[in-house]
C-alpha cells in the first residue's frame, strides 16, 4: 500500500476524476429540431408524470418506475430509453433537479429544447424536490447504471442498447485497436492513432483477453533514470539536473474496478508479495524515452485536450504513471495524458525530503507549462495536482505569473491540497493572474491534512477547520466533509459515498465552459447562502 500525505490507511493520488466515462467528440452535436410530433410527444411524456410517477401509496416513485411507460412517448419524440441498464458519457451540458415527480418528461423536454443535446440520464437523489437530470452534447459509450434511466436521440446512436455503435476509443483502446507499435500508426474505426513512437523497434504491446485496455501515458519527470532496471523502475528518487520525456503503455487488468489502481498486496501469510499478473494488475508494458522535441510533435499531433496531472507526496515513477492511467481510462478521458513526476522519495516517512524535492521541481514543472501553452497549439489544457504536488503546482504558477507568462489552462483541480494557507493566500493573486479556473476540494475529514499541519506548523489550505475552508476570492472552494476522509474515492469503503465528488470533477474537465460548482452539481449547498456565497459543501 502507498500512502500519499501523513496517513497510514491509504490516501492516494488523486482518482477516478472524470467517472462519466467522457469522451470529447470535435464533430457536430446534432440539431435538436422538432416537428409537431416531437412537441406533443413530448408533452405526452410529461402529462403522464402523475400516474406514472406515483405509487399506490401515493408516494414519488423513482424513475426506474416510470420508464416503461415513458417510452412510446420518448420514441415519438425521437429518443431511445433504456431503464436501469446504462447512462451516457460524453460532453457535460448541464444538470437540473427535475421538476415533476417522475422527471422523465421534465429531463426529456430539457434535452429536447437545447439543440446541443444528445442524451440526457435521470437518476434519484436525496433532494426531496425530485430526480437528477444530467444532459449530454455526446453519446460516446455506455456505463453501467442499474439506478438510472437515459434517453438518448436516435439520430445520436444507431442502436442505444449497442455500446459499441457510439462508443469512439481515442488514447485507449478497448477492442478496436489491439496493438501498439512503434512502426507508424495503426488506427480504429473511427480514424483516430495510437502514438507514433511507442515500444522499442520491432516489438509490439498487444492488448489480450486479461486486459481491458491499454492506456499510453507521456511523461516528464526531473527524477534520476535508472540504468539496466526493470521498466517499473525506470526512474529513481534522486534529482536530476535535466529533465527525461518519454511514452510509457499501461496495461489496465480485466479485474479492474472503477477508482482503483490493482497492484500486488503483500501477503503476511506467505511473506512475500503476490505475482504480478496482467488479468489482476496495472502493469507498465513499454516505455519508450523521447526527447524534448519528440514529445512537443507527439502532443502536437493528438487530441485537441491534455491532462495534466502533477502527484503528491510518497509516490514513485510508476505509481505516478499507474495513477495518471487510471485517471484516464476510469474517465475516458480523450486526449493526451502526461504526468509530471517529481523525484518523490516513494517512502513513508520521508515527508520532509519530499517537501524538499517539492521546491527543487517547481522551475521544471513551469518548463512544462510553458510547453503545453506555447509550443504544442492550441489545446484545452486540464491540471489536476495532489496533496504535496500542490506545493510543486503553487510555486511553479507563481513563477510562471512573475515572469509574465501567458499560460493555457482551462481548468485547475487542486484535491487535498497540502500547502500552508497562509503561503498560499501570499501567492493567490500571482496565481490567479495565469490561471483563471481554480477549485479546490477540502475536508474536515482528512487525517493527512491535519497531521501535516501539526508537523508543518500551519493549516493546509486543503484541511476544514472549525470555522470552515479557507476562503480566497475568485477560488471556488468545495468542502467534501461529508463524503470521508478519503474525498476522491480510493478506498472501497468510500467510494460510493464520494462518487459524487467523482462525477463533480468529470462535469468539471468535460464542460463546453466553466461551471460554478452548483450549476455541474446542483446537490451542493451554497455556505452560508446565495446572497453571501463564500463556498460550497456536500450536504450530509
Amino acid at each position: 500500500m502507498h500512502f500519499d500525505g501523513l496517513r497510514v490507511d491509504g490516501l492516494r493520488a488523486v482518482a477516478a476524476l472524470f467517472v462519466f466515462g467522457l469522451a470529447v467528440t470535435t464533430g457536430s452535436l446534432g440539431t435538436g429540431s422538432l416537428g409537431l410530433a416531437q412537441d406533443a410527444a413530448v408533452k405526452a411524456a410529461g402529462a403522464g408524470k402523475t400516474a406514472a410517477g406515483k405509487t399506490a401509496a401515493g408516494k414519488a416513485a423513482s424513475p426506474i418506475a416510470a420508464c416503461q411507460g415513458a417510452s412510446s412517448a420518448a420514441s415519438a419524440a425521437g429518443f431511445g430509453l433504456m431503464c436501469g441498464k446504462r447512462i451516457p458519457a460524453g460532453i457535460f451540458l448541464g444538470s437540473y433537479v427535475a421538476t415533476v415527480v417522475d422527471g422523465i418528461g421534465d429531463c426529456l423536454k430539457r434535452c429536447v429544447d437545447n439543440e446541443s443535446c444528445t442524451a440526457f440520464s435521470l437518476a434519484a437523489h436525496d433532494a426531496a424536490s425530485g430526480p437528477l437530470c444530467t444532459l449530454y452534447g455526446s453519446a460516446e459509450r455506455f456505463i453501467d447504471e442499474p439506478a438510472a434511466v437515459s434517453g438518448v436521440r436516435a439520430s445520436g446512436a444507431a442502436d442505444s442498447g449497442n455500446d459499441t455503435v457510439r462508443w469512439r476509443h481515442h488514447r485507449h483502446w478497448h477492442g478496436y485497436s489491439h496493438s501498439y507499435s512503434r512502426k507508424g500508426f495503426s488506427l480504429d474505426k473511427k480514424g483516430s492513432k495510437t502514438p507514433s513512437k511507442c515500444c522499442a523497434d520491432g516489438d509490439q504491446v498487444a492488448l489480450t483477453p486479461d486486459m481491458k485496455a491499454l492506456q499510453p501515458v507521456y511523461f516528464a519527470t526531473d527524477r534520476v533514470p535508472a540504468t539496466g532496471a526493470a521498466l517499473e523502475a525506470s526512474f529513481t528518487a534522486g534529482r536530476a539536473p535535466t529533465m527525461s520525456y518519454g511514452l510509457t503503455i499501461v496495461s489496465i487488468p480485466k479485474t479492474h474496478t472503477i477508482g482503483n489502481v490493482e497492484r500486488p498486496q503483500f501477503s503476511y501469510l506467505k511473506w512475500r508479495y503476490q505475482a504480478e499478473t496482467d488479468a489482476d494488475h496495472f502493469r507498465i508494458k513499454a516505455l519508450t524515452p523521447l526527447d524534448r522535441d519528440a514529445l512537443v510533435s507527439e502532443l502536437a499531433d493528438g487530441d485537441d485536450s491534455v491532462l495534466l496531472f502533477v502527484h503528491g507526496y510518497n509516490v514513485t515513477f510508476a505509481d505516478a504513471v499507474f495513477k495518471a492511467a487510471q485517471i484516464a481510462f476510469d474517465a475516458n478521458f480523450p486526449g493526451s495524458v502526461l504526468v509530471f513526476s517529481w523525484p518523490s522519495a516513494g517512502a513513508l516517512l520521508k515527508y520532509d525530503e519530499d517537501r524538499e524535492s517539492a521546491e527543487f521541481a517547481a522551475p521544471d514543472l513551469a518548463k512544462i507549462f510553458h510547453l503545453l501553452s506555447k509550443e504544442i497549439g492550441e489545446k484545452k489544457v486540464y491540471i489536476v495536482a495532489h496533496s504535496m504536488g500542490n506545493q510543486v503546482l503553487v510555486n511553479a504558477l507563481q513563477q510562471s505569473a512573475l515572469s509574465k507568462a501567458d499560460l493555457t489552462i482551462n481548468e485547475l483541480v487542486m484535491a487535498a491540497p497540502d500547502v500552508d494557507k497562509d503561503v498560499f493566500g501570499s501567492k493567490v493573486e500571482d496565481i490567479r493572474s495565469v490561471a483563471k479556473n481554480i477549485t479546490v476540494y477540502a475536508s474536515a475529514a482528512d487525517k493527512a491534512l491535519l497531521a501535516s499541519g501539526d508537523k508543518s506548523y500551519g493549516t493546509r489550505l486543503g484541511f476544514v477547520g472549525p470555522s470552515g475552508p479557507s476562503i480566497f476570492p475568485g477560488i471556488e472552494i468545495i468542502d467534501v466533509t461529508a463524503v470521508g476522509d478519503d474525498m476522491l474515492g480510493l478506498d472501497h469503503g468510500t467510494f460510493s459515498s464520494s462518487r459524487a465528488v467523482l462525477d463533480d470533477l468529470g462535469h468539471l474537465i468535460r464542460s463546453v465552459s466553466h461551471l460554478e460548482p452548483d450549476i455541474r452539481t446542483p446537490t451542493l449547498r451554497l455556505m452560508p447562502d446565495k446572497a453571501h456565497l463564500q463556498y460550497w459543501l456536500y450536504p450530509r
